[in-house]
């Protein structure tokens, strides 16, 4: 095991390593921006004659027919971003700026946004499908802005309550787009879900009688490819700086829209009346900004990247001649009667067992101390020493108490030699045949762990994968934290 951990930090010095600088989006000169206004001057209604549950009363007229549509400009028909079912081209965007800035990047913003008002959000979906073609065509795994902007639709509330009518009244008494998304009142969730249909329904709302000690309860739900995997605690390649988890799909599918705007009415329950709505500004009320969180210095060490997959092969590897050899020694004492012997001298069972137990763990604890120096020393530096060496040191007393029991199904210690090494390999294989339980890549616990192998590879993923960072100020706090239980 030395050698290949020699081997290890070796190839380890081969490797460049990266400095970055750290970053902060929120400061005190931060003003949030909103694209309320850009969202409207980049839209026109074409029709003069109605009013599509409210578009006309919100949205200018075009300066041009329909005959007659400039260049860059894109024209739809209701019916083709599935919100109202007249055959008649009424909305126009006329600008793609703000579906460029939002979407040109997975990544996200990286300054301060206002959150939208319900009218500018459902405005924005509407300005999305006719800019971008539509609803999505593939929501799977798509982890994209320009998908969640354009998954919207239908809005629908649950369950049939006064509750929920005085909620819907308050709305279409703040906003003017209500009735444009409203899909209808059910009884139960699962009463909307057997009827909707993909692509064409934004989210389901559910709002439940308060709790008896107070409080509001409300349920959201969108579409899972709208929104950030929340089952992701932390990248698994990232070292640092702002991870690529699309944190503004929060902002692009409405989500942090739909929940101020409910909790507002919510908590204002039925005391908006439609003649203060009339004197009340629909648009930029809310100055609520999103803005990723800030991150500290970091070294991105590529080495540790790739070493979260070969490492804990190598170091499974590393232990094939100790395993071997250990449950060679154990059949060669059967084979030369050497325990009947020093039992008939008068050696007791409890001090045999323990010679072998007490030499083997002996080496066992030196080696972990060892290895845990020089990885402590070279490759990690941020991670904890006695992780480290709690580590290699069980692992190497698992494989003394595997080698023994091994040794029983031999009866030479030749064959043994040869066979032993290749049932240890074997009992590896699991943990590359079973796939990752979660986006993370960590395994699933199971029967399986019961091999010493399968284990090592597990835990060894943790110690390379999930490291600390070196901190670079005794009083700075690092971003990232080991996840390890």
């Amino acid at each position: 095991p030395l050698v290949f951990v020699l081997g290890i930090i070796l190839v380890s010095f081969a490797v460049t390593k990266d400095d970055f600088e750290g970053e902060q989006f929120v400061t005190s000169e931060n003003s949030v921006t909103s694209l309320g206004g850009d969202i409207r001057s980049s839209m026109c209604y074409a029709n003069a004659t109605s009013d599509d549950m409210g578009l006309r009363s919100v949205l200018g007229l075009c300066p041009f027919t329909l005959d007659s549509v400039p260049v860059g400009a894109v024209c739809m028909s209701p019916e083709y971003y599935h919100i109202t079912t007249e055959a008649a081209h009424h909305v126009c965007v006329t600008g793609r700026d703000v579906i460029t800035k939002m979407s040109g990047t997975n990544k996200g913003f990286k300054e301060q946004i206002g959150l939208l008002g319900f009218d500018d959000m459902v405005l924005l979906q509407l300005m999305a499908r006719v800019a971008l073609g539509g609803p999505p065509t593939n929501l799977f795994d798509s982890n994209s802005i320009s998908v969640s902007l354009r998954i919207s639709g239908k809005l629908y509330f649950t369950p049939n309550t006064p509750d929920v009518a005085r909620v819907l009244s308050t709305l279409r008494n703040t906003f003017q787009l209500v009735d444009l998304v409203y899909g209808g009142t059910y009884n139960t969730i699962s009463d909307v879900t057997n009827m909707i249909e993909e692509g064409q329904t934004w989210g389901i709302v559910n709002i439940d009688a308060p709790p008896s000690g107070g409080g509001i309860s409300l349920m959201i739900s969108l579409n899972a490819s709208a929104v950030p995997d929340a089952s992701v605690l932390r990248p698994r390649y990232e070292q640092g700086g702002l991870t690529p988890l699309s944190y503004s799909q929060y902002w692009a599918s409405g989500f942090l829209t739909l929940q101020q705007t409910l909790y507002d009415a919510v908590l204002n329950n039925g005391t908006v009346t439609p003649t203060d709505a009339a004197t009340t500004p629909v648009f930029d009320k809310v100055i609520i900004g999103l803005v990723p969180m800030g991150y500290t210095p970091y070294t991105k060490n590529t080495f540790l990247i790739i070493a979260g997959a070969l490492a804990p092969l190598m170091l499974v590897l590393a232990y094939l001649y100790p395993v071997s050899q250990v449950a060679k020694r154990f059949v060669e004492e059967k084979e030369l009667r050497l325990r009947e012997g020093t039992m008939i001298m008068g050696l007791g069972k409890t001090a045999f067992f323990c010679s072998w137990l007490t030499i083997y763990h002996i080496q066992t604890i030196i080696l972990g101390v060892v290895v845990a120096i020089l990885l402590k020393a070279t490759v990690m530096p941020g991670s904890d020493w006695f992780l480290i060496f709690i580590t290699f040191t069980l692992f190497g007393m698992g494989t003394v108490h595997l080698s023994a029991m091994l040794a029983t199904l031999f009866s030479s210690s030749k064959v043994t030699a040869l066979v032993v090494p290749l049932l240890y390999f074997a009992m590896a294989i699991p943990s590359f045949a079973i796939p990752d339980g979660t986006a993370d890549g960590i395994y699933p616990l199971s029967l399986i762990h019961i091999s010493e192998p399968t284990r090592l590879l597990s835990i060894s993923y943790a110690v390379f994968c999930l490291k600390k960072k070196k901190k670079t100020h005794s009083k700075r706090t690092t971003q990232s934290q080991i996840y390890m239980s």
